[in-house]
């Protein structure tokens, strides 16, 4: 048994060199992205306070896209998101940015789809970008949005996190970026997207009035699920982007962690129920088994120690890390990878799952939502 820890990392390993290699097989059909019209779309950016840097992030949004249309939206009883939003206004008239308040969502109404279904009437160019008031979106990355709407309905970035100020925000930059590719390329090789990055994503502005705009969206719990869903259901088609788009939140607490953590766990979860049981099976086993392989290789070197096992475990945990890097450098044009914290984020997976399976209450910004169902939910 002294080598069985070795053996399942050594598969575990194999999983995941099986995604990256499906990850670049996509890729590599993904031919070279023209310059886009930034003019052409708007920009919406739902907007609630809390996190000491919106203001840095939608400062980016404003100077990297001088010529497209911006909308803020936030919520009247959100004093500090309207105080940067309104200290960040420009004072040329000519430039097009306003800010929205609207009124707090009503009882089993999705925040983010509420503001975002209030600024559509303001909606006046060809396309329309959403974009979180975390996310730093590029001008490669709008581009790839729009390019991908050449024969798509709705096209989604790559999201990868920025290092943050502590280890809590950090541990969920891992996380993400040692996901981000491996999960959303490799699949793609079998079937299409079924869901989409709601960090970043574009649509036609014609199409979405088509779809029934934001409003159609507003009474499912997770608005990136039900998007996508809403998509493909009207017989559209989802394009997944490879041009990275960048996020950084602010962690404040263990507390927070592990609300966030939860909340990602508990909508991952009703993605997963909503697809056909053989596309739930291919899910969990390529997704679901590498940190369960991961966990097990480990105990089974730490219960049966030998040297020749050690040696394993250490070549194989370094092949890991070696792996990961090259998949962040190659997607990201730079490595993310923390060794320590990339390895703690995974062993960390089982336990957000089992959380996500047993309470179903999630904190969202400054919300407790229950959620029983994508489609059924309430604000506790």
């Amino acid at each position: 048994m002294s080598l069985a820890g070795p053996v399942i990392l050594a598969v575990y390993l194999v999983v995941l060199l099986a995604k990256a290699v499906l990850a670049r097989r996509y890729a590599t059909r993904c031919p070279p992205v023209p310059v886009g019209d930034a003019a052409q779309v708007t920009i919406l950016q739902p907007v609630t306070s809390g996190d000491p840097r919106l203001a840095e992030f939608l400062a980016h949004t404003l100077d990297v896209f001088p010529r497209s249309p911006i909308i803020w939206i936030a919520d009247e009883d959100d004093p500090g998101a309207l105080e940067v939003c309104a200290s960040l206004q420009p004072v040329d008239a000519a430039r097009p940015v306003r800010l929205l308040r609207t009124s707090p969502p009503p009882q089993a109404v999705n925040p983010k789809a509420w503001k975002l279904a209030a600024a559509e009437p303001h909606l006046g160019t060809a396309f329309v970008a959403v974009v979180d008031d975390d996310t730093r979106l590029t001008p490669a990355g709008l581009d790839a949005l729009l390019d991908g709407l050449t024969g798509a309905d709705l096209s989604t970035g790559l999201p990868c996190y920025l290092p943050g100020s502590n280890l809590r925000s950090n541990l969920v930059a891992q996380f993400v970026n040692n996901q981000s590719v491996l999960t959303y390329l490799p699949l793609l090789e079998f079937f299409p997207p079924v869901t989409i990055n709601g960090m970043c994503y574009a649509l036609r502005t014609d199409r979405l009035k088509t779809l029934g705009g934001f409003a159609r969206i507003e009474r499912l719990a997770a608005d990136d699920l039900a998007m996508g869903q809403l998509v493909i259901a009207a017989g559209g088609r989802i394009h997944q982007t490879i041009t990275p788009h960048f996020i950084a939140t602010t962690v404040q607490g263990w507390r927070h962690y592990f609300q966030l953590m939860h909340r990602w766990f508990v909508f991952a979860l009703l993605l997963v129920r909503e697809q056909p049981r053989s596309r739930q099976a291919l899910i969990l086993a390529v997704h679901g088994s590498p940190p369960l392989l991961l966990w097990l290789g480990l105990l089974l070197g730490a219960v049966f120690p030998s040297w020749p096992a050690l040696g394993g475990l250490v070549t194989l945990l370094a092949a890991r890390a070696w792996l990961l890097r090259g998949v962040q450098q190659g997607f990201f044009d730079r490595a993310m990878h923390e060794p320590g914290l990339s390895l703690l984020s995974e062993l960390l997976q089982p336990v957000h799952c089992l959380h996500a399976v047993f309470s179903r209450t999630v904190r969202w910004r400054k919300r407790d939502i229950r959620v029983r169902s994508n489609r059924d939910f309430s604000y506790v």
